[in-house]
């Protein structure tokens, strides 16, 4: 990968360029849980198989919230370091003659995947430390969870970025895949209540594995042997993600 190390540090300076935009990154999902935190911290939860507990409402709710805000984030972090830097945007083109696509593919995306682990590890710390919610499992495993929905989010906006036309076109993807994501996590639709083939094909959806495998660790304490599968079939998503990535961004014409 000719040119990777050159790639990524170019695009360190470039972060460091983006310091009040990253910031943000960093303060927005640290505020939503706050937030919600104040908002139901009080209320009890007696309508779910879960009453029995004595958990709070933001107990309950806290992976699913977590899954949403992690990769709306990730996702939008991401998807302008393709289709923003190209010109007459920006200096894309020009320095993809010194350097290879492939290692400026790996530069950029390493790049910001240590900040996607920084931005990762403060959540956990918001939801689970700062304002706790009820955690039954290994803080280890739920702190993996939310990483690879980081991770996740994260190639999806690089896939977006490198998929779209332009600036414009990027930015409306992000909240439309999202949204699509969301409305198929069983989030908002009990899974159990969607019709058999839905059912089937949601339950091996990116957010569906990341929230079920969250919730099932942090309210039922189970293992994690319980949800390595949940676990392969997101790297699964990650790696199959990325390639297709990879390979339109060196297949594509200037």
């Amino acid at each position: 990968m000719k040119g990777f190390t050159r790639a990524l540090k170019l695009e360190l300076e470039n972060m460091k360029e983006r310091k009040f935009s990253l910031l943000f990154y960093l303060i927005a999902p640290l505020l939503i849980i706050a937030l919600f935190y104040m908002i139901t911290s009080s209320l009890t939860l007696d309508w779910t198989n879960y009453a029995s507990m004595g958990l709070r409402i933001y107990d309950f709710y806290v992976p699913n919230i977590l899954g949403i805000v992690v990769l709306f984030i990730t996702t939008q972090l991401m998807v302008l370091r393709i289709i923003g830097e190209r010109a007459p945007y920006g200096t894309l083109d020009r320095e993809l003659i010194a350097i290879s696509k492939s290692g400026m593919f790996f530069g950029k995306l390493i790049a910001n995947l240590i900040f996607v682990f920084l931005q990762c590890f403060l959540i956990f710390l918001s939801a689970y430390v700062f304002f706790p919610a009820k955690n039954y499992g290994s803080p280890i495993s739920v702190f993996l969870f939310i990483l690879l929905i980081g991770i996740f989010g994260a190639v999806l906006g690089f896939f977006i970025s490198i998929m779209s036309k332009n600036k414009e076109q990027a930015v409306q993807l992000v909240p439309f895949f999202v949204l699509i994501l969301m409305v198929l996590s069983g989030i908002l639709i009990p899974i159990d209540l969607m019709p058999t083939d839905i059912a089937t094909i949601t339950s091996i959806f990116p957010l569906t594995l990341g929230t079920t495998s969250l919730k099932t660790l942090t309210l039922d304490g189970v293992g994690f042997e319980d949800v390595f599968g949940n676990m392969l079939f997101l790297i699964f998503w990650i790696v199959g993600l990325t390639f297709i990535s990879l390979l339109k961004f060196k297949l594509e014409r200037k």
